[in-house]
Order: structure tokens, then C-alpha cells, then sequence
């Protein structure tokens, strides 16, 4: 909502595209702009500013707490057209992305600075590929770096892993619609769901590598944060489509083999292409 002093600052024209406009409308109809008049005070300028931004401020806290205590819950909000309290499945998505690659990188520079005797052995078949094509050559330098900083391509997988899962999520999205067909016929809804389960899947990443940054590292960890996401997942999936127990646990297990195989190849051919590009 615009300020009772936004309001009298209202043109009778749009500054963008300089339609006509009645000074009521808050916006343009023919751009979508915001219809006021940008000579204002400094404090009418830093009222808008605190005001937008306390709002973003409100969707990201109010979002947060239903991704974590109501799996599902998002998602049915998105589903019925609940949406503007909230952030959007994307922006949400890449948010928590972000700052799960921001503390495992961290994680990974305290631990990379104390482990530099650090070997990993990998398979001689691959070592021994004679690369002729880019793909060959692209395995070729990824066994060579892993050799020498295995810690830097783990960074490097995580760096892309959102961008990869972005452009992966609607192909799985095809394979959960077609488990689920009947209870939503539209592909992005399925979709949208992905996103808040992945969204919870790096707020996990994000707590463990900040427990790992704190120096508590310990197997029972790993466990805790797997069965937290198998828990979340299966919660998620029970609300969302409304399936039986036992339904709903044989479509997973299927669900889960199809994305166990299609993730890394998906995961591969994004990073080759962004090689590629960069």
C-alpha cells in the first residue's frame, strides 16, 4: 500500500509510458508502474524504502517458519491462489540456495586450510580415459582437480547445484505429475511443490555447515539431518496429495529411484554446459 503523503504526490499522467491516468489509480494500467511523483522529501523517499523493505521483511520471516513447521503447507497456500503473504516458491528456492553455498563454502575454506594431507582414490578406468571429445576431457580435469583440492570440486558442484536443480526440477516435475496426476493436472504446480521441499533440503545444508563451521562434527549429524529431510519429504508429499500410507509410500520409492538417476546426469550435462559458456 502506498503512504497517505505517496498519495498526494499522484500524477495525472504515467512517467513511463505517459499514459493518461485518474490521480486514484496507484498504479499504470497500461505498464504497471507506480503512479506517483518521484520529486518527494529525502523522508518520504526512506519512508517508501523502509516500508517496502519491512514488508519483504515480513513475507521472508512468515515464509520461513511455514517451510519449517508446516510441510505442505506452502505449497497448498500456492495451490488455492494464497500468494501474496508469501514469498514466491522461487524466490524462496534460491534464497536458501544461496545461503547454504555462502556457509558450506565457509565450511569448506576452515576445513581446506586444516586438511591438506587429505587423498582420495578414485577408479582407474577413469583415470585412464585418453580424451578426445569434451566430454572425456571435462571428467579428465574434474579427477585431476579433485586430485589435487578435493574439497574446491566439492565448492564448485555446490556453486551449481541450484542452477542445476532449477532447470532439472520440471523434468522431474514431468515423472511426480504423472504419479499424481489426479490429484493436480498442471505440471508448475508439481513444480512448485519440488521447490519447497528443496528449499527445506538446503535450509538443512545451511545448519548443518554452520554446526560444521562451529567446529561440531560428528556422524549422528549426518543421520539427523537425512532422516530430518526423509521425515520432512514424506510429511510433504502425505499433505500435498492426500494419498494413502501405503500408495503414497510405493510411488516415493519410485519417485526416489528416478531422481537418483536422473539428478547426477542432469547435474553433469549443466555444469559441461556452463563450461561451455564460461
Amino acid at each position: 500500500m502506498l503512504s497517505p503523503m505517496s498519495h498526494l504526490s499522484r500524477l495525472d499522467h504515467c512517467t513511463n509510458c505517459s499514459a493518461p491516468l485518474p490521480l486514484q489509480e496507484p498504479f499504470c494500467p497500461y505498464c504497471g508502474q507506480k503512479n506517483i511523483d518521484r520529486k518527494i522529501s529525502l523522508w518520504v523517499f526512506f519512508k517508501e524504502f523502509l516500508g517496502e523493505y519491512t514488508r519483504l521483511d515480513a513475507k521472508l520471516l512468515r515464509s520461513m517458519i511455514s517451510l519449517i513447521t508446516k510441510p505442505g503447507f506452502l505449497t497448498r497456500e500456492y495451490w488455492a491462489g494464497r500468494r501474496k503473504a508469501y514469498l514466491r516458491p522461487t524466490q524462496i528456492f534460491l534464497f536458501m540456495g544461496l545461503i547454504t553455498f555462502l556457509l558450506f563454502s565457509w565450511m569448506i575454506e576452515i576445513n581446506n586450510s586444516s586438511s591438506n594431507n587429505l587423498h582420495v582414490s578414485f577408479n582407474e578406468g577413469i583415470e585412464s580415459i585418453n580424451g578426445k571429445s569434451y566430454f572425456e576431457r571435462h571428467i579428465q580435469e574434474n579427477v585431476a582437480q579433485a586430485k589435487k583440492n578435493p574439497l574446491a570440486l566439492i565448492q564448485k558442484v555446490l556453486k551449481q547445484l541450484p542452477l542445476s536443480l532449477l532447470v532439472l526440477l520440471p523434468v522431474y516435475a514431468f515423472f511426480v505429475k504423472l504419479f499424481f496426476r489426479k490429484k493436480s493436472p498442471y505440471l508448475v504446480e508439481h513444480f512448485v511443490h519440488l521447490l519447497h521441499i528443496h528449499a527445506f533440503i538446503f535450509l538443512v545444508g545451511a545448519i548443518f555447515s554452520f554446526v560444521g563451521i562451529l567446529g561440531f562434527r560428528h556422524a549422528l549429524l549426518n543421520w539427523i539431518a537425512f532422516l530430518a529431510i526423509i521425515i520432512y519429504i514424506f510429511i510433504s508429499l502425505k499433505r500435498v496429495y492426500q494419498e494413502k500410507t501405503g500408495r503414497l509410500l510405493v510411488k516415493w520409492f519410485f519417485l526416489a529411484m528416478i531422481y537418483l538417476l536422473l539428478m547426477p546426469l542432469g547435474s553433469l550435462l549443466v555444469s559441461m554446459f556452463i563450461s561451455l559458456l564460461f
